[in-house]
């Protein structure tokens, strides 16, 4: 698929550190759209949740318009964003790689500190806590398989209006990316 057959309304999904933040950033930057973080909208201070009915609002509002890439979505917000989107483009990596890079991405940014939605910095012990719901690893291990063979695949049937671009590996998604810059040009 190329750039101009993926539509204006783009949602790139996968689960947690399948890049889908940095592929989207890229996405719409190359097309001179907006960029949505589904994780900007999500996050207030101390990693608290906006309440879902605000969550809701934000992602309406940002994706209101005529074009635009949204990187992740929670599921309160689901059938909205892929009703509106014409094109989803699934990171669906395998298990391995989604781990390594967690364990490199949190360990980077509890190091570094780095500021991520206004106030938040990424705590270690947290995710070191394999057994809470509040640890990455947690949700990772937990939901890596049943987002693969239920959730995602029946998002999809439910919002058959999209086309869905299955990413399988990085070099999928690399050559991709390079082949969208090639083409693309700014609406």
């Amino acid at each position: 698929m190329t750039s101009e057959r993926m539509g204006d309304r783009i949602v790139v999904l996968g689960m947690t550190c399948a890049g889908k933040s940095t592929l989207g950033a890229a996405l719409a930057a190359a097309r001179g759209v907006p960029f949505v973080e589904s994780d900007a909208l999500f996050w207030a201070p101390a990693w608290t949740p906006v309440p879902t009915p605000e969550y809701v609002q934000r992602m309406d509002a940002a994706t209101s318009g005529d074009a635009w890439v949204v990187a992740g979505c929670c599921s309160a917000a689901h059938d909205l964003v892929l009703g509106r989107a014409t094109t989803v483009i699934y990171l669906d990596y395998p298990f391995y790689l989604h781990f390594i890079r967690l364990v490199k991405r949190t360990l980077t940014r509890w190091w570094t500190q780095e500021l991520l939605w206004g106030t938040n910095r990424e705590g270690l012990w947290e995710h070191l806590k394999l057994w809470s719901s509040e640890s990455l690893f947690h949700h990772l291990i937990r939901k890596y398989h049943q987002r693969r063979t239920v959730y995602w695949p029946n998002a999809f049937a439910a919002h058959a209006h999209l086309q869905v671009l299955r990413l399988p590996s990085l070099a999928a998604t690399e050559s991709y990316l390079d082949a969208c810059a090639s083409t693309t040009s700014p609406h």
